[in-house]
C-alpha cells in the first residue's frame, strides 16, 4: 500500500480490533498512546503533558469538563476501569489542544470517547452535540466493526484487558458493533462532520 497523505488533524477511532493500526503502516506522522513518530521524548512523559493539558483544556469549558467527568464516572466498569477511561479522555484533549493545526494521523482521538466510554446510543448524540466544535475541526476516519464471529475471534487472539474469557469476548464484541452502528447512522445525520465511514 502507498504512502497515505493526511493533510489535516485527522483521527482513525472504530472498535478494538477494526484494522485501525493498518493506518499507521502507511502514514509518516502519527500520534498512538503516548508515542509521537519523529519525537526523542519517552510515551510517558508525552502522555503526561497530554493529560496536564487536557484538564486545562476542558477545565476552561465547564459544560465540557463536567460532561467528560459525569460520564466517567457512569461507566459501569470497575473503579480501576473508570480512572483509566477519566484519563483517557483528558490525553485525547491534550493531544488535539497541541496538535489540532497539525497534519497529523491521531490513534483514537476525541472521537474515540464512545467507544471508551462504552455510550448508548442516546448518550452518543449528547456527545456529538457537546462536542460538536471540536469535532468540526478533525477529519475522523471511521472504521465499522467486523462481524460479531469475526469480532470474538480478534479479540481473543489478539487480547484486551477487558476481555478474560469467550464470554466476555461476546459480550465486548457486542457492545462495540452496538456502539459502531450508532455511531455510523450519528455520523450520517451529522452534515457539519468530516467523517469518512470505512
Amino acid at each position: 500500500m502507498s504512502m497515505i497523505k493526511i493533510s489535516q488533524y485527522t483521527e482513525a477511532t472504530g472498535s478494538s480490533c477494526s484494522g485501525k493500526t493498518t493506518f499507521f503502516k502507511n502514514v509518516q506522522r502519527y500520534i498512538t498512546g503516548g508515542y509521537i513518530s519523529e519525537c526523542v521524548f519517552p510515551s510517558f512523559i508525552v502522555r503526561c503533558v497530554f493529560l496536564v493539558l487536557g484538564f486545562y483544556y476542558l477545565l476552561l469549558r465547564p459544560v465540557k469538563f463536567f460532561w467528560v467527568i459525569r460520564h466517567g464516572i457512569e461507566i459501569q466498569l470497575s473503579m480501576h476501569n473508570k480512572i483509566s477511561a477519566l484519563r483517557n479522555a483528558f490525553e485525547k484533549f491534550g493531544c488535539y489542544f497541541i496538535f489540532r493545526h497539525d497534519a497529523v494521523l491521531i490513534d483514537e482521538g476525541i472521537s474515540h470517547i464512545p467507544f471508551v466510554y462504552q455510550l448508548t446510543e442516546e448518550q452518543l448524540i449528547d456527545f456529538l452535540a457537546v462536542f460538536e466544535k471540536e469535532l468540526r475541526d478533525i477529519s475522523i476516519i471511521l472504521l465499522t466493526a467486523p462481524q460479531e464471529s469475526e469480532l470474538i475471534l480478534r479479540l481473543l487472539s489478539r487480547g484486551h484487558k477487558k476481555v478474560t474469557s469467550l464470554e466476555s469476548a461476546a459480550k465486548f464484541a457486542r457492545l462495540n458493533i452496538k456502539i459502531s452502528e450508532a455511531y455510523v447512522a450519528a455520523m450520517n445525520e451529522q452534515e457539519k462532520m468530516n467523517a469518512r465511514i470505512i
